[in-house]
Parts: C-alpha cells; structure tokens; sequence
C-alpha cells in the first residue's frame, strides 16, 4: 500500500490526484518526523522510552527502504526514480498508511485484508466512542456505523481504539488528555511529559519490529 501510495503522489496523471491532494502534507506531530533534538528535550536531556521506540522504528524504516526501493529502481526504473521516490517520501507513505488505513477483512474474492478509505479517514477521534466501521454482510461493501446520535451539522467521531497515549502520539501524531489507558505497566495512562525522564532503554530496544513502535 505505502509504495503504491508513493507512486500516485508524484503522478500528476493520477487518478487517486483528488485523493493525495487530501491526504496531510506533514506529520510534523509525528515523533517519526521529530530530529534527535526534539527527542532528547522530551526526555530532558535523556533518550526516553518514546525516543527509543522512535528510534529502532527509524532504523526499521530504513532497513525496509533499502531492502525494497533499489529492487524497484532497477526492476522498473521507467516507474520509480531515486530522485523522486526517497526515503523521506516512502516514510510519508508508510505513515499515511499507518495512520489512515482501515481493517475491512473482506472474505469474499477478491480478498482484501487492509484497505485505504477515502472520505472515511477524515472522521476524528474520541476516546470510548461506539460504533465503527464494518464490510456488509455481503462483502460489497465497508460501512460505518455509530453508537451514537448526532444532530444535523454535528461533527461525527469514530473511536480509533483503546489505546494508551504513546501509542496515540506515535500512530496519529496526538494524545487524549486524561486517558487513562496505561503504556508503560505503571498505574494510569502516559503523556507525553510522563513519557521523558531517564529511561535509556538497552540497544536491543533500537531493533524493535515497528509493531511495537508503533507505527505498524
């Protein structure tokens, strides 16, 4: 998804143009797009827990980069071209993914498992809100349905999950105030303030598979 979202970014021609056109130019909120700088000043002066998971998820940016983006260049250099397609553009595209896909796990053929929804990945957050998103019965299509009830003109929210402020920040580039969902096993949930301090962290914690960074 996040090389054929890549793809179509540069494409002037394409025709998912209206789609990136409304897809986030940045993600400067993102800790992924935060230098080392900004790192270690939310640790105060030390690398934290959530400079560490950054970290081993830029490393395993990186590694995925260069595993898959020079087998394009040379298998299919009429579509993708080093100068265009960068390791900055294909962090863009993995973010996007991660932060706006949806779980459709469609069974009937063709079977699609993730899917990119457009329109249905402006709706915003809020903390325990029912209802969500489904495929029908049928498998023709990807509904959303809320738990709740809402007036003509009012804003429409989705819960993206019960998820621990970390996790919030990392993902979707935000935290919830007063979520009490723990990240770290202390009692209560984590700001990001909580999330600074001492905490180095060992070097194998660099290495994290980015399921566990948070940004996949």
């Amino acid at each position: 998804l996040a090389i054929f979202l890549m793809y179509h970014r540069f494409r002037a021609d394409s025709e998912l143009r209206p789609y990136i056109c409304s897809l986030p130019h940045n993600y400067s909120s993102v800790p992924l797009f935060w230098d080392d700088k900004q790192l270690i000043a939310v640790g105060q002066g030390h690398l934290s827990e959530l400079g560490v998971r950054t970290t081993g998820a830029k490393l395993y940016v990186v590694q995925q980069y260069n595993r898959l983006l020079p087998l394009l260049f040379q298998r299919a250099p009429e579509l993708f071209d080093p100068e265009v397609h960068t390791l900055p553009a294909f962090l863009w595209a993995l973010q996007t993914v991660k932060s706006r896909n949806w779980y459709v796990n469609r069974q009937r053929e063709p079977k699609i498992e993730y899917a990119m929804l457009p329109l249905g990945d402006m709706i915003n957050h809020r903390q325990n809100e029912p209802g969500g998103g489904r495929t029908s019965s049928d498998g023709a299509r990807f509904e959303l349905h809320s738990g709740s009830d809402y007036a003509a003109g009012d804003e429409v929210f989705i819960s993206y999950g019960n998820h621990c402020n970390m996790h919030l920040l990392m993902t979707y580039g935000f935290q919830v105030e007063g979520n009490a969902v723990n990240c770290t096993g202390k009692p209560g949930g984590t700001t990001l303030q909580q999330a600074g301090g001492g905490w180095a962290g060992k070097k194998q914690e660099l290495y994290r598979h980015w399921a566990a960074s948070g940004i996949g």
